[in-house]
């Protein structure tokens, strides 16, 4: 009978501290996950800009699209968004702007799209969570979509 209890009780202690570990813990783990999707993010940036550089130093020639980095070897293939990117969002190369070429994708429209955003900014240098306007990366807002941008 001594055993029961002592079984009982071990049980009912191993359950309170599961829930507290989630209910106090739960900010800590959502933070980590905003933090891995920006990481994930701004490694698939890098990965891209250095292809970029690479094809534009061999070719001399800008690359038209991923496409090109991908079928010239320079990528094996084009990388993920990770779980912050939209469904069928994929990488683009936007270098209508000579002073400005990015390789951009569409996040998710949701609720944590807002946290990603700042996270993101907030990694590159941003105080109040807006996009700080001479970073290497960060989000922005293009209408009603919104788009992780990494500069070339």
């Amino acid at each position: 009978m001594f055993q029961l209890i002592v079984a009982v009780i071990s049980i009912v202690l191993v359950a309170a501290l599961a829930i507290a570990s989630i209910f106090y813990g739960g900010d800590a783990f959502s933070k980590s996950s905003e933090k891995a999707n920006v990481t994930a993010l701004v490694n698939a940036g890098q990965q891209i800009a250095g292809a970029y550089t690479l094809f534009k130093t061999e070719q001399a020639a800008e690359p038209a699209d991923l496409n090109d980095l991908v079928t010239n070897k320079y990528l094996a293939a084009p990388p993920s968004g990770g779980k912050a990117a939209h469904a069928d969002g994929v990488w683009e190369l936007d270098t209508s702007d000579p002073n400005n070429k990015v390789a951009k994708i569409q996040i998710k429209a949701t609720a944590i799209t807002d946290d990603v955003c700042i996270e993101a900014n907030r990694q590159a240098g941003s105080t109040d969570g807006s996009a700080p306007a001479n970073a290497q990366f960060g989000c922005v807002a293009d209408g009603a979509d919104v788009y992780f941008q990494f500069k070339l």
